[in-house]
């Protein structure tokens, strides 16, 4: 025969121990304001994406776009740069104007010069 299925004997709860009884309306409440934080970071994390997409930005630090090289033809000092930053600019469009003092001089010291050898 088969041996009998063990039985284990249970207490009953005791009479003089309180019974912890739970308010309904205040689990209720609880699953509200849970809800509305989760919403409300929900909508922060939205409003933030929205924010930062219209800006530029990047991780790495390198942005793939094509380079452009800038090279005088002289060299002199710069005394004015009427471009802005991110400006767009055409070809012939003026970059900087270069104190003209140099040249000028360059100019006066090779026409002295000229007649000079001239004047022999």
């Amino acid at each position: 025969m088969s041996a009998a299925p063990s039985v284990e004997a249970v207490e009953d709860p005791k009479p003089d121990e309180p019974i912890e009884v739970v308010d309904a309306s205040s689990n209720l409440w609880r699953w509200w304001i849970l809800g509305l934080v989760l919403v409300a970071a929900i909508a922060a994390v939205v409003f933030a994406t929205g924010i930062l997409s219209g800006r530029v930005h990047t991780d790495d630090a390198f942005v793939d776009m094509p380079m452009v090289y800038v090279a005088p033809q002289v060299t002199g000092r710069i005394i004015e740069i009427p471009v802005s930053e991110h400006q767009h600019v055409e070809k012939g469009d003026l970059l900087v104007r270069l104190d003209p003092t140099e040249f000028e001089l360059a100019l006066a010291r090779a026409e002295a010069n000229l007649s000079f050898v001239r004047n022999r």
